[in-house]
């Protein structure tokens, strides 16, 4: 079956254009000042080749034993340290890389755009083998024990042999007529895999062997027409205190348990960038910019932050105890985790960030669609 995927600035276009009457598309709120209690700063930068036609691929970088490895818009693999940004190595070859890095047991994995999975050596970037699937992917590759875990643009998730990249079984769910272009990474717990897809399901497989062990509708489509019917699970799931948190676009917001995909809660909520989270709060930025911070025990709203509206904001991420959003315009922004709040700001291009922005201990690293890499530090007080 023929699929039909949209980047979300098409989505955004095609959402206008279907609008009546007098409505309008949402329009970006401009930025106010703000009274910052923090001071960042770009500690290294790169100008990386950015991806062709800037398409909506979710190119986030991996760090692991103090190196960043990131992928460059034509193909190529580099590794960085992180403290310094000095080049360690760049492999030659391009091969058209569109997933987020992955990784473990000194190897690094990336998904590429003419379906396979690549294996490099992490100390030296050399291409341990090639693994074929059955389409592109955009999803990040797991490490499960002996399994690198693949997921395709057309619904199929593999099991791969860590040594050799041949696959050992494989996971298939048919996919909506109509989706947004990008997949959920799956996320691991034991031996268990956990993957939200286009049609609003959740799943859960075993590593081993790929057997379905439970299954959950989050979101069921409806209306008229295919794009109201959209409810594509695009944002990363979250594991915690045996808890599985999920978001859907157009559907709901959700924490189910790991062990039987039961909903513990539930509430309405429109999503496609992801979540992070902490003790007591689960962080979102909605489909139109809202920030929202959401009791983890029982789903009620604790804050709700609207100054970003329309502004396109990245996932949050938290990082030395704030949450952090980038946005269309290049900005990323600090927000108290307390109340929503902001408490710093830095403009790190001029161009849109998309990618969710990765933190490594006390470094930021974030990544605009013109091809800037930008590793940054924060520290207390006004600048």
């Amino acid at each position: 079956m023929f699929q039909k995927m949209f980047t979300l600035g098409m989505l955004v276009f095609l959402l206008g254009c279907a609008s009546t009457g007098d409505e309008e598309v949402d329009k970006p709120i401009p930025l106010g000042a703000i009274d910052a209690e923090l001071t960042a700063k770009i500690v290294w930068q790169h100008k990386l080749k950015p991806a062709k036609a800037k398409l909506n691929v979710k190119l986030v970088p991996y760090a692991e034993n103090k190196l960043l490895f990131v992928a460059d818009g034509v193909g190529r693999l580099r590794a960085y340290e992180l403290e310094t940004g000095k080049l360690i190595w760049r492999t030659q070859d391009k091969i058209k890389i569109v997933s987020p890095i992955g990784g473990g047991k000194d190897y690094i994995f990336a998904g590429t755009q003419d379906a396979k999975v690549v294996a490099f050596q992490a100390s030296s970037g050399k291409i341990l083998w090639q693994g074929a699937v059955s389409s592109e992917v955009l999803a990040q590759p797991l490490l499960v024990e002996n399994r690198v875990i693949a997921r395709t643009g057309d619904g199929k998730i593999f099991g791969l042999d860590l040594s050799t990249g041949q696959y050992h079984w494989v996971y298939e769910r048919s996919v909506p007529a109509l989706s947004l272009r990008g997949i959920s990474s799956s996320v691991v717990y034991e031996s268990s895999i956990y993957a939200g897809f286009d049609n609003g399901k959740v799943v859960a497989l075993s590593a081993n062997d790929g057997k379905l062990q439970w299954e959950q509708s989050l979101a069921i489509p409806t209306g008229r027409s295919e794009l109201e019917r959209m409810v594509d699970i695009d944002a990363d799931p979250i594991i915690s205190d045996d808890t599985l948190y999920v978001v859907s676009y157009q559907g709901k917001i959700a924490a189910l348990d790991i062990n039987t995909g039961r909903q513990l809660w539930s509430r309405e909520m429109s999503s496609y960038t992801g979540m992070d989270l902490d003790k007591k709060n689960i962080y979102v930025s909605d489909a139109h910019g809202n920030l929202w911070a959401i009791d983890r025990s029982s789903g009620a709203t604790v804050w709700k932050q609207e100054k970003l509206f329309a502004r396109n904001v990245s996932a949050p991420v938290l990082h030395e105890g704030n949450l952090v959003v980038a946005d269309y315009e290049g900005y990323v922004h600090w927000l108290s985790v307390e109340d929503g709040h902001f408490v710093g700001r830095l403009r790190i291009d001029t161009s849109a960030i998309t990618v969710k922005p990765y933190t490594n201990k006390h470094l930021l690293f974030v990544r605009t669609i013109d091809g800037l890499l930008a590793a940054v530090k924060i520290q207390p007080g006004k600048s």
